[in-house]
């Protein structure tokens, strides 16, 4: 046996006791452990790649509930579902789909993409791996900006007439591309598109006063896997729970203490409220963990109880106190701490909590749907004197509308088909919205691709940036249409959606060319991950 070949097999350690409570027995090194990884990536991506483009197949997802089956083109979905047998390889099947997470929390769209460039990336850069010890990372980010510029360069603003094309591009259904359309050029680009399912076959959509608001979410798991009116598990978009006529309550002073809650919480409970969504910007952990008992029917010491759910949902804490009272306003409900309107110990009133038609919060943003008419408050606001910038912020933010989207199918296997690809191309129809658009088909990276200098990072992504095209290509068993025929026929994608897979890529793939060991989680000499 070689050198080599005696350096890169499994090694046995064992950690002292004293650095570790987790038994740590074996371990790879450099060529067998980054081999390991990339066919763990390559493994995910020869289940998303085929996917892409309008010819691209759809994949048969087994799920443990009704309907049990799932026909979706959704890369993440697919990427979620691919698990390997060997633990290293499987290290690297999760820093896939961490780069598609990245690029799906940016963009909510791109998935695909993301996996086939960071395949891409790691394939171009490994043939580079074992006769350099440059820094991977370093060399890749420092390349990253020029790609970001190139495609900056071939951006343009997305017309009204224009928008229900991407839209189109991503779902592969002109009639949902014209559906979503209709509605963003309805609601603008600050609007909140949600959806239902319907009992009746073919889909239609009602508009109502609602808001977005970025940045706040769930503060924790727990409040998913609580009994709930709804909660929706997403593998793809994260988890979100929903709440129809939810009863609100806003703080803006912090909850250090669960017993702040307590008498208001009683005296709810006393007038048949057993649910309630608190918003606020800073909570005590010790604070959230009773309040999560609370929720699961039992006190701070584990003790049965009667249970009073508490959705908590974390506002950002630089929120600006105008944003609590226009909220405020919305829902009609009372803001404790601003002006010392009300103190939690001052007993209950069913009059301080606010209401909507619909709450759905996710981990990072959360959608209010059916709030009060704001056009008086907006006048109200007209005459006061304010900062124009601001006072423009908020009359946008203000006049925001909700589209709900009632979505009904022959089967229940199709009713999810639909959804997906309405979720991806209302995110792609945002994201054009917010950055502008770039011609699809892989062609945006191509032409950067194309332009890229002979630095070590560049001549990687010079070769990984066509792979997407490449793919589309290879999909459609035919030779792609020129570019100025694409632009003919509107195939648009999201300049940001095509940016942020970029990003999310090199971020993982960079990762991974720089890994020289790997040691899975294990536990009595066994492997997992």
């Amino acid at each position: 046996m070689d050198s080599r070949t005696t350096e890169n097999s499994s090694k046995e350690t064992t950690l002292d006791s004293t650095s570790s409570t987790v038994p740590v027995v074996n371990y790879k090194r450099r060529i067998e452990a980054r081999d390991s990884l990339i066919r763990g990536v390559n493994a995910v991506n020869d289940a998303v790649a085929p996917t892409i483009g309008p010819d691209g197949r759809d994949a048969l997802l087994g799920a443990f509930e009704w309907p049990y089956s799932v026909a979706t083109n959704d890369g993440a979905s697919i990427a979620e579902k691919v698990k390997c047998e060997d633990p290293y390889e499987n290290m690297g099947a999760n820093l896939m789909k961490e780069a598609i997470g990245r690029a799906n929390k940016e963009s909510g769209d791109g998935s695909t993409t993301t996996c086939i460039l960071t395949a891409a990336v790691l394939k171009e850069g490994s043939k580079y791996a074992d006769i350099t010890t440059v820094d991977f990372k370093k060399e890749l980010n420092a390349v990253l900006p020029t790609v970001l510029k190139g495609i900056d360069k071939q951006t343009r603003k997305v017309e009204p007439e224009d928008l229900w094309k991407v839209a189109t591009t991503s779902a592969q259904d002109g009639e949902m591309g014209k559906l979503i359309g209709e509605i963003y050029n309805k609601i603008g680009k600050e609007g909140v598109i949600s959806w239902e399912p319907s009992p009746r076959e073919g889909t239609e959509y009602e508009i109502k006063d609602g808001v977005e608001l970025k940045g706040v979410g769930f503060a924790h798991q727990t409040f998913i896997n609580a009994n709930a009116q709804g909660t929706v598990s997403d593998p793809r978009k994260g988890d979100r729970i929903i709440v129809n006529n939810p009863h609100i309550l806003m703080s803006a002073e912090k909850i250090s203490n669960a017993s702040q809650l307590e008498p208001y919480v009683r005296g709810l409970a006393q007038q048949g409220v057993r649910e309630m969504v608190l918003f606020c910007d800073e909570i005590d952990p010790i604070a959230l963990a009773e309040i999560e008992l609370t929720g699961l029917g039992m006190d701070k010491f584990g003790n049965p109880r009667q249970a009073f759910r508490i959705i908590v949902l974390k506002a950002p804490t630089l929120w600006k106190d105008w944003i609590y009272e226009d909220f405020a306003y919305m829902t009609g409900a009372t803001v404790f701490g601003i002006g010392q309107q009300a103190q939690f110990k001052g007993g209950a009133s069913l009059a301080w909590l606010g209401t909507c038609d619909k709450l759905i919060a996710r981990r990072g943003g959360t959608d209010v749907i059916g709030t009060r008419d704001m056009q008086d408050y907006i006048k109200t606001l007209e005459e006061a004197s304010f900062d124009h910038q601001e006072f423009t912020k908020r009359v946008e933010w203000l006049n925001s509308k909700a589209a709900v989207v009632h979505m009904g199918a022959r089967s229940e296997v199709e009713l999810t088909y639909r959804r997906l690809k309405f979720d991806d191309a209302k995110n792609a129809a945002r994201m054009a919205l917010k950055g502008g658009i770039v011609i699809g088909g892989g062609y945006a990276l191509a032409n950067v691709a194309s332009s890229l200098g002979d630095s070590f990072g560049a001549k990687i992504l010079k070769e990984a940036l066509v792979a997407p095209f490449n793919q589309i290509e290879a999909n459609s068993h035919e030779k792609m249409a020129a570019e100025d025929e694409l632009d003919e026929r509107g195939i648009y994608d999201p300049a940001d959606v095509v940016k942020n897979a970029v990003k999310a890529a090199v971020s993982v793939a960079g990762t991974v060319l720089n890994c020289s060991t790997l040691l899975p989680w294990q536990h009595d000499g066994k492997a997992y991950n």
